[in-house]
């Protein structure tokens, strides 16, 4: 009779409650954004990589650029070979752009870079809108997180009619973001960008922008 009693107390009794950790890449990454999303301005160099096809020979053309934003306006300057310029200013969807032969009619907010996918002010994008996130420790010697990540495209997509058109050739955007351990800032962001060219060929670009001077 006791041990059955016994029994009836140990059914009642409730199973433990898993407690759910945070998942620390994530975490890192959500205060980085929010520091990134709420600076009254910052500023940031550009190196790009851009692998391309000729005549079924892939091409590799080398660009350096820098911006800033200040005033909720995103400033952007790429040079590359051959006197390539891509210069953008966006400003509340409002957008001024011009390359080598001048100021362009009705230029689109994904201009300011080579191909589908690569502008700076898309690229910093992507880190606003992550989606997986996976940490890879400290960077050697530094105070600084290291965290994989993949952007959430359909939500860079849903950002404007010109995000909607360039994701559509986009295939795969994969990440890796530097984080001031001491402060959460943003302090690298480098991403390589697959899409689909005019031509139908699949081409590639390495972006990585290096942030400093957050203004808070």
């Amino acid at each position: 009779m006791m041990g059955m009693v016994g029994l009836l107390i140990l059914g009642c009794v409730p199973a433990p409650v898993a407690t759910k950790v945070p998942d620390e890449a994530a975490s890192i990454m959500r205060v980085a954004v929010a520091k990134l999303q709420g600076a009254k301005g910052y500023r940031f160099t550009v190196t790009l990589r851009y692998y391309w096809q000729m005549e079924g020979k892939e091409q590799i053309w080398s660009f350096q650029g820098e911006g800033g934003v200040e005033g909720g306006r995103f400033r952007s300057v790429l040079r590359g070979p051959a006197d390539t310029l891509y210069e953008v200013e966006i400003s509340d969807h409002l957008v001024k752009a011009r390359d080598a032969r001048g100021e362009l009619p009705n230029p689109s907010t994904t201009f300011g870079g080579p191909g589908f996918g690569a502008a700076p002010y898309t690229v910093v994008s992507y880190v606003r809108n992550f989606g997986d996130a996976t940490s890879m420790g400290l960077l050697e010697g530094t105070e600084t997180h290291r965290v994989g990540f993949r952007p959430r495209l359909a939500a860079v997509a849903a950002l404007d009619a010109d995000h909607g058109r360039d994701m559509q050739r986009v295939t795969q955007v994969k990440g890796e973001a530097w984080v001031d351990k001491a402060q959460g800032n943003l302090r690298r962001e480098e991403v390589e960008v697959e899409f689909v060219s005019r031509a139908g060929n699949t081409e590639r670009a390495v972006i990585t922008i290096d942030f400093y001077n957050f203004i808070p």
